[in-house]
């Protein structure tokens, strides 16, 4: 019989996987019967098991240790390189500040653009007629009118464009195009501090 096909063999090669625990219980268990069942086997196996002790102190030794975070020791590495200026330097630097700016300059663009499209005056219903109290006097052109629904125009949609139905058949999407054209927006500089207000091309 070749000595390389006996179980004592297989059971020894076995023994890295059985140390690193990358066997399933069922396949530990039967080295474990093996081992005590077999003094070779249990000779040979007291190298792996204190191997195993020495690794798993360590181990813990290492995660014990109180290394700062990683972006912590990045960010500490790249200031000590002159690649990133100290947090405390730039203007603005509050948290989130960015994000809150950009949510609220958002906010208003949204509230412009349905404020424009959908509270636009129409001094004529679809079919031409003039709206009740549309030319009232004391009401201002572009202000807003109060008319039955069935006066005003409805976006109806052609091919893929919105367009109006009423007199102007002007797609509402131009609107929508005037408005966040001339909308100022607050954008960064370069270092991401200053929150100055550009125009909005």
């Amino acid at each position: 019989m070749n000595p390389l096909d006996s179980p004592c063999t297989e059971i020894r090669a076995a023994f890295p996987l059985y140390v690193g625990g990358d066997l399933d219980p069922d396949e530990s268990g039967a080295i474990d019967r093996h081992v005590d069942r077999c003094p070779a086997c249990a000779l040979s196996m007291e190298p792996w098991i204190t191997m195993r002790g020495h690794l798993n102190r360590e181990a813990q030794t290492l995660h014990a240790a109180s290394a700062p975070p990683l972006w912590n020791g990045v960010r500490a590495q790249m200031q000590r390189e002159g690649l990133l200026e100290p947090a405390g330097l730039l203007p603005g630097s509050r948290v989130g500040a960015p994000r809150l700016a950009l949510v609220g300059a958002l906010a208003a663009a949204a509230a412009l653009l349905v404020f424009a499209v959908f509270f636009k005056s129409q001094d004529q219903g679809p079919a031409g007629e003039q709206i009740p109290g549309a030319g009232a006097p004391g009401l201002a052109q572009g202000s807003l009118v109060m008319a039955p629904l069935e006066h005003l125009p409805l976006p109806v949609t052609e091919g893929l464009a919105l367009r109006k139905a009423g007199s102007e058949e002007r797609p509402l999407a131009d609107d929508a195009v005037e408005v966040l054209h001339n909308l100022r927006v607050p954008r960064l500089d370069a270092k991401g501090g200053s929150h100055r207000l550009t125009g909005g091309h």
